[in-house]
Formats: structure tokens, sequence, C-alpha cells
């Protein structure tokens, strides 16, 4: 792409593979008529988000089959945008920024930088404030209250995909992303 549009940039944004996979759950488990009527097990065995150059071991079936948890499922999505970003690295020569969520809302720095990347210099970061789904069933305030149960195992997934511990610190991750 970069060769027949040479001014094309591109970020890659991502959360804390740990909160992203809690934020998940909470939402699935607060709410699970929703994804029921999405037919969750059908989609996250059929759309998980890894190149064609990823082999995508047995984890369909083992969604479909129930050998994988609905947690588990959701991780190796998370996870597998984790491995998806790297073997872009690979394939293209990198990213011209690498964003955090945590980043972006606890440094200001962090968050002139992504709207700069638009040509955006006057913000407000009133946004960061406010709630935006405050009157959904998934609002912030709602979220806090819910209780996840532990994690379970998702060795076997990072294992596959050869990432870092799911307990790695974002920076470690961004590191992966840019260098193996």
């Amino acid at each position: 792409m970069k060769e027949l549009m040479p001014n094309l940039r591109h970020i890659f944004l991502f959360r804390s593979p740990v909160k992203s996979i809690s934020s998940l759950i909470k939402v699935y488990n607060e709410f699970p008529p929703l994804f029921k009527a999405l037919e969750l097990n059908q989609f996250l065995s059929t759309c998980i988000p890894l190149d064609p150059t990823t082999a995508e071991g047995n984890f369909s079936q083992m969604i479909l089959n129930g050998a994988m948890s609905k947690s588990q499922s959701i991780g190796l999505h998370i996870l597998a945008g984790l491995r998806t970003a790297r073997n872009f690295v690979e394939q293209t020569g990198g990213f011209d920024y690498i964003f955090t969520y945590e980043e972006l809302l606890e440094n200001e720095e962090e968050m002139t930088k992504l709207f700069g990347f638009f040509g955006i210099q006057n913000f407000s970061l009133e946004w960061k404030k406010q709630d935006s789904q405050e009157k959904t069933f998934f609002s912030r305030k709602k979220l806090k209250q819910v209780v996840v149960d532990e994690m379970e195992s998702l060795e076997e997934v990072i294992n596959f995909l050869k990432l870092p511990s799911l307990d790695s610190c974002v920076e470690d991750l961004k590191k992966y992303i840019n260098c193996g």
C-alpha cells in the first residue's frame, strides 16, 4: 500500500490486553441477550483477526465445541490483534506510531501526537471527563460495579501466537509489535 500511496500513514491503537479482555467479559456478562442474538460463538469461531500468513490452529473448532470458554475466546481475539499488528510490521516496515488507550487517557502529549497526525492542532480534552455510554448498560459507572471472575488461562493462545506474557506492560507490548 505504501508504494501506491506514499503519503499514507499507519497508526496502531491498542489497550492493555488484560484490561480489554476484562472489559469485554463485563459487557458480555451484563448483557448476554445481545450476544446470544449476535450468535457470538459463531462470530468468534469464524472471525479470528489473524492475517492470512498466520495459522489459526484449531481454535475455531474449540470455540464451537465449547472447549474454549467465552472468556478464552474473547482473549484469543484481543491477542490475535497484537499478533496481526506484529505481522504488519514484519511485512511493511512498521507503523508511523503506536498508541495505547492508557497512554492517551493519561498523557496529553500522546493525545497531541495523535491529533497532530490528522492535522488537528486545537482540540478539547473534555471528552475525557464524559462517558459517551453514560445512558447505556455498559456505562463506565455500571461496568465498574461488575465483578469478573479470575481470568482463565490463555497460555495455549499466547504460546501459539508467540506473544509476550499477558501481564506485560504496554511498553513491552509496543516493543514486541515493533521488534518481535
